[in-house]
């Protein structure tokens, strides 16, 4: 009979609860011996020789709001990275259970996400507050909830009510305009989830940006700034704040003006932080000739939000026109949207009828809330 030391003992319960956990959390796939530096160590013997196998974990197939968003990543590459036969040495389950956990401890579980109350058909569906840009941050907030909108997508520059003049929405706001402005979305009972498109002119700035963005608990903020990567991705990962890079239309005469172009845009992303992506802006694909829906599916893992637009025409001289009447193609982008999982915020920007625009846009909530009653 073998009797194992007490540490020994203590090292095999706790691997045991993690292995038990794992179990729990996903089903595993044996993919491969381990490749890199801690298996080769195994094989030349330097852990005695044991041999161990490399298992990989797929995420349960859960609701299209939360299958992929930053919590179930996360849970899955720490979670997934290692399992280790119960045969291995204390010296190999001290090293997999106290990495394992490190990565579990400090990867992205704290994510912000939306909540699911505020969905519609399974979306996080609102307004661009840009939409009503003839009116004040506290009338766009009426407007939105008027259209049937549950969420609000701000811009930098709104006037904030007419009851604080002289205030504009922005991230230069004070701590009492943030709280009336919090207020009055309690009141209305939708939330905040994004903000921009906004730039800045250097990390101060952007620090600004975001300590206001996690005021307000938003889960994104919207910026054409891909000069400055470097800044976001480290302010990124220090607020837990999604970003969105957004695009304008093409324009001919400035061909410094890359991000019209979702194959641009995956390329400045693509190997940064997961938070990081693309603000789909429909619309303005439209706008520039391209094909919404497989613009949508070339930036697939990659959307954080998006701007949904149908539009009369293809091209510069089109406007925007209710959902499901031009062509943008809403229905399948909705599906597609669905199919990737997609966890962000879908604004309504409806850049037309300026004033006067609340019908046409509760004409695009229903027929998204139409959608889904199909589904």
């Amino acid at each position: 009979m073998i009797i194992q030391s007490k540490p020994l003992r203590h090292v095999n319960v706790l691997f045991d609860i993690f292995f038990d956990f794992l179990k729990l959390v996903h089903y595993t796939l044996i993919v491969n011996i381990l490749h890199d530096t801690f298996c080769h160590n195994i094989h030349r013997g330097a852990w005695g020789g044991r041999r161990c196998f490399c298992f990989v974990t797929k995420p349960p197939n859960l609701t299209s709001r939360s299958s992929f968003d930053s919590r179930q990543k996360a849970l899955s590459f720490a979670l997934g990275g290692v399992l280790i036969l119960r045969t291995m040495s204390k010296r190999i389950r001290i090293l997999i259970l106290a990495g394992a956990l490190s990565a579990f401890t400090l990867s992205q579980l704290s994510a912000m996400t939306i909540p699911s109350q505020y969905d519609t058909s399974g979306f996080a569906l609102g307004v661009q507050a840009w939409t009503f840009n003839d009116f004040t941050a506290f009338e766009a907030i009426d407007k939105t909830v008027e259209a049937g909108g549950k969420v609000i997508e701000f811009f930098p520059g709104q006037k904030l009510s007419a009851d604080r003049p002289g205030a504009k929405l922005d991230h230069n706001m004070s701590d009492e305009d943030i709280a009336a402005l919090k207020a009055k979305l309690a009141q209305a009972g939708i939330i905040a989830v994004n903000y921009g498109v906004v730039g800045a002119r250097g990390e101060a700035e952007w620090r600004k940006i975001f300590e206001m963005a996690k005021k307000l608990n938003l889960y994104g903020i919207t910026t054409e700034s891909v000069d400055q990567l470097d800044i976001i991705e480290k302010l990124v990962k220090e607020f837990d704040i999604h970003v969105g890079i957004h695009e304008h239309e093409r324009r001919d005469k400035d061909p410094s003006y890359k991000v019209w172009d979702p194959k641009y845009v995956l390329s400045v992303v693509q190997d940064r932080d997961s938070r990081i992506g693309a603000c789909a802006d429909t619309g303005h694909w439209v706008g520039s000739g391209l094909d919404p829906l497989e613009s949508i599916k070339l930036l697939k893992g990659r959307v954080i939000s998006c701007h949904l637009v149908d539009k009369n025409v293809v091209g510069m001289h089109g406007h925007a026109v209710p959902f499901g009447t031009g062509v943008g193609k809403i229905k399948e982008i909705l599906d597609e949207l669905k199919a990737q999982g997609f966890a962000g915020n879908i604004s309504i920007e409806y850049e037309y009828n300026w004033g006067h625009s609340v019908p046409d846009v509760k004409q695009c909530v229903d027929f998204v809330r139409d959608y889904g009653a199909k589904q």
